[in-house]
């Protein structure tokens, strides 16, 4: 719901939104219900070999060539870990004032450990989307929706579009869950991550 929400406040039918190829199929959906049009990213692959990102250099590319582009869609990490450059990405989009949108959906726990990549919204996005129910204990099918805190987009509009998206008798439970998930990592999440962490560097 969040690239659903996220896309359509960013374009409209026949305007451009860069999309990388490896995006969730949610994306997919929120450029079919948007009607715009996707100009695709083939993935770069990781330094480490193992598994595509989204390239610096695909996205500076593309916007040199299609310079109507109206949103830059990158999904960072990736569903199995690994990180595209969002700071670069973020201060090319902007500085052809372009919004950045990024599935951050493996990465909800960022925030809350020196030892993990700094999150999309420290590093400028303008939307971001969350899958609580990943890595940070809520139910399952909750999830955060972010917006960037010089979002060009306003707040009233996104308000209107997750109206018409959501559901609108949520559960109880899940909103409840949605609480209880980020308390328990803004209080004991240190101390959590660095067994996370630690168990992580030994199976690797």
């Amino acid at each position: 719901t969040g690239n659903i929400a996220a896309i359509l406040a960013c374009v409209k039918e026949n305007e451009k939104i860069l999309v990388c190829r490896n995006a969730h199929q949610s994306t997919s959906s929120g450029v079919v219900l948007s009607g715009a049009l996707p100009v695709y990213a083939s993935p770069t692959l990781h330094p480490s070999g193992y598994y595509p990102v989204t390239g610096v250099e695909a996205i500076r590319s593309l916007l040199a060539k299609h310079p109507d582009i109206k949103a830059v869609h990158v999904t960072s990490p990736t569903h199995v870990g690994l990180l595209s450059n969002l700071a670069e990405i973020v201060q090319i989009s902007h500085a052809a004032h372009i919004p950045v949108i990024v599935d951050e959906a493996h990465g909800s726990h960022f925030a809350f450990h020196e030892k993990l990549p700094s999150p999309a919204l420290k590093l400028g996005a303008d939307f971001v989307t969350q899958s609580t129910h990943k890595t940070l204990g809520a139910f399952t099918q909750t999830s955060m929706f972010h917006i960037g805190e010089h979002c060009p987009v306003p707040v009233e509009y996104i308000e209107q579009i997750l109206r018409i998206i959501q559901s609108t008798s949520p559960s109880t439970i899940f909103v409840m869950g949605l609480d209880a998930a980020p308390r328990q990592i803004a209080l004991d999440g240190k101390n959590l991550l660095d067994k996370t962490i630690a168990l992580a560097e030994t199976a690797r």
